[in-house]
């Protein structure tokens, strides 16, 4: 672990998902400091500055990236947005994460190969989404976090806890 080793050859495949990888996660990060309170809000907003800077250094290395750089602040704003008015619809909440990543799979391809992989990308986005959802259920209903599980099983009356 002290010595640096190549674990993988530079191609464009490693530094896309790198480039992309940094994206994500300063967008991740700010999502995280409007949802979170006290002590990790603080945490958030420290991570931030190199998170920006990993960002930046992305699309100074890359400017082909900017249009998805957007699609990443929008999408994730229309999403905010959908969790913020308490959308009770899964499919409704997994769409813009949906998109998001079918633009990234599709990122640099073109004709049928670039239908295809948006169209993948934007299924296994949904999925993560939903997954993801179904998997922190229990969690956000006991925190109050947003969850589109969570919010129809209320207005149903029932609760996604499971007692044995």
């Amino acid at each position: 672990p002290l010595h640096k080793k190549t674990m993988l050859a530079d191609c464009d495949a490693l530094r896309y998902t790198a480039h992309t990888a940094a994206l994500l996660t300063h967008y991740g990060v700010l999502d995280n400091i409007t949802d979170e309170h006290g002590i990790k809000r603080f945490a958030y907003r420290i991570l931030s500055v190199p998170t920006s800077s990993m960002r930046k250094k992305a699309l100074r290395l890359d400017p082909a990236l900017l249009p998805l750089d957007e699609t990443v602040h929008t999408d994730l704003s229309v999403l905010s947005a959908l969790e913020k008015s308490g959308e009770m619809s899964p499919d409704a909440a997994a769409e813009p994460f949906g998109h998001l990543l079918g633009v990234m799979f599709a990122h640099g391809l073109t004709d049928t190969n670039r239908r295809i992989a948006e169209t993948v990308g934007t299924a296994v986005g949904r999925c993560i989404y939903l997954l993801d959802a179904a998997d922190d259920a229990p969690k956000d209903e006991v925190s109050g976090a947003y969850n589109p599980f969570v919010m129809q099983a209320k207005s149903d009356g029932i609760s996604v806890i499971v007692k044995s």
